[in-house]
């Protein structure tokens, strides 16, 4: 509004100046007016035109302003995105873990035995006298895997031996290797009462 009055008075003040004397001129008075006022009009709209052209640049670079981050901003805003380092390591594990037991419950097939505690561990294992002197972990799985194992080693077949102790401390053995010489009294045992009751049964 202040722009429009200063604008105004200045383009009155030169009207008057320039036409002072046509004024005065009762015939000459009305076409002066309806050109004044055209000219005034069309002053008003570029002013109009400057204002919201001028608004527009400051709009946008106020908006820019705000919408550039500082470099810490970027690096919190990144780590927020895709997380600290330490837990994407601990996703990664995690995720290896999960396919690690995923594979192991397609493994029980071909297995001696499987040693679970009831639930929560399963560990299958199987011997051959060519491949060592022990047997060797085939498969492990923990919670639902344990599940789909028990029901695998079902489907095929493979003896259930209930052990919980024994499932939890062979759990942390590695797939495909031998199981530590601590455990082979415990394994040897269940492996002897597993062949006597398979001999008991074809005898029957």
């Amino acid at each position: 509004m202040a722009v429009y009055c200063v604008a105004a008075y200045l383009f009155v003040k030169s009207v008057v100046s320039q036409h002072g004397a046509e004024a005065t001129n009762g015939r000459q008075l009305p076409g002066l007016l309806l050109d004044v006022s055209g000219k005034l009009l069309m002053l008003f709209i570029v002013i109009a035109l400057f204002i919201a052209l001028l608004d527009q640049v400051l709009a946008r670079r106020e908006f820019a302003k705000q919408m550039r981050m500082s470099r810490r901003e970027v690096t919190r805003e990144v780590r927020e995105r895709e997380g600290e380092p330490r837990q994407k390591r601990k996703r990664k594990q995690i995720l290896a873990e999960i396919l690690k037991q995923a594979a192991a419950a397609a493994n029980v097939k071909g297995a001696d035995l499987l040693i679970v505690n009831p639930t929560h561990y399963a560990v299958a294992l199987r011997y051959r006298t060519e491949q060592g002197d022990a047997p060797i972990v085939q498969a492990r799985g923990r919670n639902f895997w344990a599940q789909r194992m028990r029901r695998a080693a079902q489907r095929e077949g493979i003896p259930i031996v209930r052990h919980p102790r024994l499932a939890r401390e062979l759990y942390a053995a590695e797939i495909g290797r031998m199981i530590q010489p601590r455990h082979f009294v415990a394994v040897a045992d269940i492996y002897i009462a597993l062949r006597r009751a398979m001999q008991q049964s074809e005898r029957t």
